[in-house]
């Protein structure tokens, strides 16, 4: 994945064509939600009938979207379809979205999730954890086990925690977010027939002994097209992630002897702590010894082991009176 100057991850031009299969954009299967809740006699089929009345007039709503603006023109359509998968009560506080499948480009979002989660080209904006081609089959990964469960009936979960970092707009400091994708409401259509799989490798998937060449043997390119929106949940793990790290730093001393080490461990006790000024220094006394650490800056020399020559003079002069204490 390309880096900008700031650090933002951005997604390079082949991300959409490397995927094997069609992808495209469509409420189809969130419209089939909403036309079982009309069939409810209760107060709120009777809602749900009166907004199906209105999205069955715009037929362009009902079928593939190619041109994302439509979801601008129907706006208030588009929010009342969503409103069962993004309840206005969150809008503010859960950082929730809908994404083009497997494409990581977002066409709908709460307020919390625009504001924070996507960059101005619809796009996560922030570092991801993982590189170009390992999140490239990350995503194949997710793809072939949403294709397995619907058109299988088998059970392939990908379990690796996708976590995105993204900095503050109020404080610079960073964020850590679990991103968490939900395929319910992609439609999963073969496009020809799909090899058969013998039960010997159905107890190999559901055992998960099938490494990526092999799925890709199984399910060829092009076989299959996926219809829908991806819901995707940022969870804010920024304290989990944070001591974590530090955790590992302090198990090498070199986190707190090397300046460039202890600089960082600083800034994620910043995190941490959510204090942009936050400046750290580390004392240790034994007797009359004191040792002092802190970070280089502009105004001092050297780096943050030189404190320790800086902090011998004071070690002297700690210890001199201590010779003419009285016996």
């Amino acid at each position: 994945m390309g880096m900008t100057n700031e650090g933002i991850t951005k997604l390079p031009p082949d991300f959409a064509r490397d995927f094997p299969f069609e992808s495209r954009l469509s409420l189809a299967t969130l419209i089939r939600f909403w036309d079982e809740q009309a069939k409810d006699p209760s107060v709120g089929g009777e809602m749900a009938r009166s907004l199906m009345a209105r999205v069955h007039q715009v037929p362009a709503l009902l079928g593939p979207i190619d041109d994302i603006t439509l979801l601008d023109e129907h706006a208030e359509l588009v929010d009342g379809l969503m409103g069962a998968v993004f309840p206005r009560v969150f809008w503010e506080q859960a950082f929730m979205g809908a994404l083009i499948p497997f494409t990581l480009r977002s066409v709908y979002g709460t307020r919390a999730f625009d504001n924070n989660i996507m960059g101005p080209d619809g796009v996560l904006y922030g570092r991801l954890n993982l590189e170009m081609h390992a999140l490239k089959d990350f995503r194949l990964l997710n793809a072939y086990a949403l294709i397995l469960e619907r058109l299988h009936g088998i059970t392939f979960p990908v379990d690796y925690p996708l976590i995105l970092t993204m900095p503050e707009p109020e404080t610079g400091l960073d964020r850590h977010f679990k991103i968490q994708f939900e395929g319910r409401f992609v439609d999963v259509e073969a496009l020809r027939p799909l090899p058969p799989l013998s039960d010997e490798m159905r107890r190999r998937l559901t055992a998960q002994a099938v490494d990526l060449e092999g799925l890709k043997a199984l399910i060829p390119p092009g076989s299959v097209r996926f219809s829908g929106f991806t819901v995707v949940k940022a969870l804010d793990v920024t304290d989990q992630e944070v001591l974590s790290s530090i955790k590992r730093d302090l198990i090498d001393k070199e986190s707190i002897v090397s300046n460039a080490r202890f600089v960082k461990l600083q800034e994620k006790l910043r995190t941490l702590f959510r204090r942009a000024n936050l400046r750290l220094s580390l004392t240790a006394i034994e007797g009359e010894r004191i040792l002092m650490l802190f970070p280089a800056t502009s105004s001092t020399t050297g780096r943050a082991a030189s404190s320790r020559a800086r902090c011998a003079e004071r070690r002297r002069t700690t210890q001199a009176p201590s010779s003419r204490r009285p016996s």
